[in-house]
């Protein structure tokens, strides 16, 4: 029999990747593997049951492998000939979109539907690669086409924000010892008495 063994995580998608966060871990190390094989190969557990335990030790290391490669973030991406992109301005959201988004960012069984906010099909582009999306209307429609995104798209989008809540967070630790430093000048000529008015 024919097994597609995913070479890299461009090769695995989001709605594999859901299937395999939603296995109970309390499997033997064995019966997880199985599965975790079964999921990624789209092949019957039973089936798997039949393969040689050296090619599911084999199968099972090179899935893991694969889904520990690391990703970039991609503002454009093409599936079943539609290109889709990220939205381009994240200031700009809506009050639909922002909340749906915060509905569906930290569950990933919601992984779909938050994507299904954050990329839409392109609408209009300029020579200049600048992009206008279609209009948000909820995430029915897109949702189940963004279990087939690869979890390289995916893991982009999850560094991306992991960047920006990096940055805030530095920008915010400057913006604070800056405002110390500031209290403690004040504070400091008070107490000495420069630049009070003479009575």
């Amino acid at each position: 029999m024919k097994v597609t063994l995913p070479e890299h995580i461009g090769e695995i998608t989001l709605g594999q990747y859901q299937k395999f966060c939603e296995l109970d871990k309390d499997l033997g190390e064995v019966e997880q593997k199985k599965q975790v094989v079964s999921v990624f190969c789209d092949v019957d557990v039973n089936i798997v049951s039949q393969f040689p335990m050296v090619e599911i030790n084999e199968f099972y290391e090179q899935i893991k492998k694969a889904l520990n490669e690391p990703c970039d973030f991609q503002m454009t991406f093409k599936i079943d000939g539609v290109e889709f992109g990220f939205h381009p301005n994240l200031d700009q959201m809506n009050g639909s979109e922002f909340g749906d988004f915060q509905n569906y960012c930290n569950d990933v069984k919601e992984y779909h539907r938050m994507l299904a906010v954050l990329y839409r099909p392109i609408a209009k582009k300029d020579k200049f690669g600048n992009y206008k999306l279609v209009k948000y209307n909820g995430t029915s429609e897109y949702a189940e086409k963004m279990r087939d995104f690869p979890m390289s798209v995916v893991n982009g989008v999850m560094v991306f924000f992991l960047n920006l809540k990096n940055e805030l967070y530095q920008s915010t630790q400057k913006y604070i010892s800056k405002a110390q430093a500031k209290e403690q000048k004040r504070a400091t000529t008070s107490k000495s008495g420069v630049g009070m008015q003479p009575l």
